[in-house]
Order: structure tokens, then sequence, then C-alpha cells
């Protein structure tokens, strides 16, 4: 089957993380099926539209600007071009798989009417506020837009609900986030233990100041703690010069963006996550975190409540420091615990990626045999 995957979301040179979780569903569609995505990104930096074109991908580069309405119709262009890229290859798709709700499902409504189209939602948008803060217009647009599809999945119930309190009518199937990890073999037998973040740095989202006031309370008493935080974001150098006000530079190191690869070494370091988010739609560092076999101390934030248990971590309120400073606190104490192997076999094998790729699988055939 040839399947056409547009994802709102791509690695890019600004996060090179930015939906890799999509790009893991696409690569499991390519496994059984011919698949191409077309992808489009802004860029400031130039003045054309700019393509760049492999076997199984084409990027659609065009300029951004400050105006919004021009941004829209500069889209549209690229997105007539992206198409026309396609035909030159000779790929007419069979099946539309839209990544996060947006623009793709304007171009595969616009272009590719005739075909089957799926959309996969992963945007803590319904859940946090963000999609509420829309215009009308834009708010019954989108919903209009969704409604139209044939398939819609959602990566967690909790996602699905909001969805359907905004207002999306169709059936939402849920379909779990491919998870490919190491696996941790022995527990870390020195007198330290390694807490390790992995987040955007927006801190109203993923509250990360509250992470370091906890480790501003703890070092003192157990001098050992370190904490590892991967990522970057808006709020970085706000976040590090707290590190510096509080002396804490020794016990706390900002890492940057990773790849995948440098985050699965580190996660392999480490003796606990932690997910201090507001609100989280799946969070899949908890759930690699786990199947790596490192506990996790999370918050009740809408995602981690699936995955957390008391065999692979403590889950606490969110937005509650005094909380999080006694679960780390009773990690420290109790991290011995937490053997590898019985933390990776608290999860089921739903969360496998043979899993995944049947469900996958099954999605595509329901709508074209």
């Amino acid at each position: 089957m040839k399947i056409l995957h547009l994802p709102l979301w791509a690695p890019n040179k600004n996060d090179i993380q930015l939906g890799n979780f999509i790009q893991e569903h696409i690569s499991l569609s390519a496994i059984n099926n011919e698949v191409h995505s077309l992808v489009f990104f802004t860029d400031e930096n130039i003045e054309n539209i700019k393509i760049e074109s492999s076997a199984d991908v084409t990027r659609i580069y065009y300029p951004k600007s400050r105006n919004r309405i021009i941004n829209f119709f500069r889209f549209l262009k690229a997105a007539k071009i992206g198409v026309e890229e396609l035909k030159k290859k000779g790929f007419e798709p069979e099946l539309v798989h839209c990544h996060v709700a947006g623009r793709n499902l304007w171009l595969a409504q616009k272009y590719y009417s005739n075909k089957p189209i799926v959309l996969s939602e992963h945007w803590s948008g319904y859940l946090n506020g963000n999609f509420e803060s829309q215009s009308y217009l834009v708010k019954k647009y989108l919903i209009r837009k969704i409604n139209r599809c044939d398939i819609v999945t959602s990566v967690s119930a909790h996602l699905a609900e909001g969805m359907r309190f905004q207002g999306v009518k169709n059936r939402i199937l849920l379909l779990q986030n491919v998870i490919r990890c190491r696996e941790k073999l022995d527990l870390n037998k020195s007198e330290g233990i390694n807490f390790l973040i992995v987040a955007d740095l927006l801190d109203e989202v993923k509250n990360i100041s509250g992470a370091i006031t906890a480790m501003h309370h703890l070092h003192s008493k157990y001098p050992e703690i370190k904490l590892y935080i991967i990522g970057d974001g808006p709020d970085s150098d706000a976040l590090k010069n707290t590190v510096k006000a509080l002396g804490l530079e020794a016990k706390i190191s900002f890492l940057g963006r990773l790849v995948q690869t440098e985050v699965q070494n580190h996660l392999l370091n480490a003796d606990c996550t932690i997910v201090n988010s507001n609100y989280e739609t799946y969070s899949m560092v908890t759930i690699e975190s786990i199947l790596t076999g490192v506990p996790v101390i999370a918050t009740r934030c809408g995602g981690p409540e699936q995955f957390v248990n008391t065999q692979n971590g403590f889950l606490i309120p969110k937005s509650d420091s005094v909380s999080l400073e006694k679960a780390m606190e009773e990690m420290i104490q109790n991290r011995m615990d937490f053997n590898p192997k019985a933390v990776r076999e608290s999860l089921s094998e739903d969360y496998s990626v043979d899993k995944v790729e049947k469900d996958l699988t099954e999605i595509y055939l329901g709508l074209t045999e």
C-alpha cells in the first residue's frame, strides 16, 4: 500500500527531537508499505521556496513572515509545489496519514479528498487551554476538519477525552507511541544517585524549577545526589540563573538537546527519572524510562498515570514541591528496591513495537480493503 505521511511536527535544526515519536510511527508503517513523507518548514533566512527531496521524504521550506496571513498564503503555494513534486516522483498515495491536526488536514482534504485520511493526534493543547485560546473560527474550522477524517487516533485516553470535550465527534482509537530503548541491567551500587529530567525547558508546563528547588533542599543532607537536565527551550537561561544563584552548579547539569541515542545513554546511567509536569498527554520519557528499567517520580498530570505504579516509581500531585521532595528522598533511601528487570516487567506488552505495528496495520487495512 502507498501511504503519504503529513506530519505537522518533524525534527529540524532548531529542535532535533521534535516529533521523534511521529517518525517512529512512520518507520513502522514502512515495514509492509511504500511510504513517503511531505513536510513543511518556515525559514526566515530564505526568500524563495526551497525543496529537499529523497526517496522517502520531501521537505519544503518557505519564507517566514511575521504576518500570519502572508505565512498562510505562502503555505498554500508551498503545498501546491509539494503535491506537484510527489506527482513528478510518480507517488500516488492510496491512503493519507496526518500527524497532529493543522494545515496538513487542509492539504490532505484539498488534494486527496478521494483517499482515506487518518489523523493521529498528540497535541496537549486540547487539555491545557491552548486550543480554547484560539479564535472561534479557528476552533470551529479545525474541529470540522478533524470530524471529516476517516479515522482519528489518540496517544492516550486522557487526550481523547479532551478532544471529545472540544467537539470531536469521530470515534477515537487508542494508538500507542513506539518505544525503542535499551535495557538497564544493574543497579548503581555507589552512594550517589543520579536524577534525570528530559523535557522542553518551558517551566509553566514542565515545572523544572520545582525540581531545582527540591535539589536545593536535599543536597546538604544527601551531598552525593546529582540532577541532569536534557532539553532546551525559552526558560533555559532563567533556570540556569536560578541554579547559579542557589550555588547548585556542581549538582545540576544542563546538557541541552540530545539525539535519542544520547538520551538513552543517560537513561542507562540514571537511577531515577523525574517528570514534574503540570500536564502531559502521554509522557514518552516516562514509559521510556520504565522500559529501560529506571524508576520514575511523576506528577498526576494526565499522561504518566497510565504507566507509573508502585513497582516502578511514585506518583505525586502536580505543582507540589513538598511531595516531590519527599518522593526524591524516598527514592534516595530505597532505590535498591527498584530492580531494573522488575521495573521493566511492571508494564504489559501493550507498549511493544510489535503491538503498535499490528494496530497500525489493522487501521490501514480497515480503510482500504
